[in-house]
């Protein structure tokens, strides 16, 4: 998948829940069995509680999904952005309206440490933002329950 500027720009108006919500939704297959996702989906977890078109997106099921992710590869997810200076200066000089520049890094800087992740891309894109929009140094120190 191809990252666009304007797919970065409508996650990154997503609020906190949402995203959390669909960083599950994409870790579901990494994280569940057949069995379990199937049971996830018959419980309407997958709608999210969203029943108006608009209205924003939260399912605490998938946030869980999302957690379970982040608590399996949280090492080498840190090690990617925690230990990357580069990454670091880049998110000093990068101004407000450049963030998608950020987040595609963040992508690249995830993909290149930890290769086994580099086929989800939608969900790499969804935890970049996550990432950004929190700070690198917060998201580093554990900040924003991660």
């Amino acid at each position: 998948m191809e990252i666009s500027e304007q797919d970065i720009q409508g996650l990154w108006s997503a609020s906190s829940d949402e995203l959390d919500s669909l960083l599950g939704l994409n870790a579901l297959p990494m994280v569940a069995s057949p069995n379990e996702m199937l049971r996830i989906a018959r419980s309407g977890a997958l709608a999210g509680g969203s029943t108006v078109l608009g209205t924003e997106y939260n399912s605490d099921e998938l946030k869980q999904v999302g957690q379970t992710f982040l608590q399996r590869w949280r090492t080498e997810i840190r090690a990617a952005i925690c230990g990357n200076r580069d990454l670091l200066a880049k998110e000093r000089e990068t101004a407000l309206g450049q963030m998608h520049l950020l987040v595609s890094t963040v992508v690249v800087a995830i993909t290149t440490h930890v290769p086994a992740l580099a086929q989800f891309s939608t969900l790499l894109l969804v935890l970049a933002v996550i990432i950004v929009k929190s700070g690198l140094a917060a998201w580093c120190s554990g900040g924003q329950g991660k």
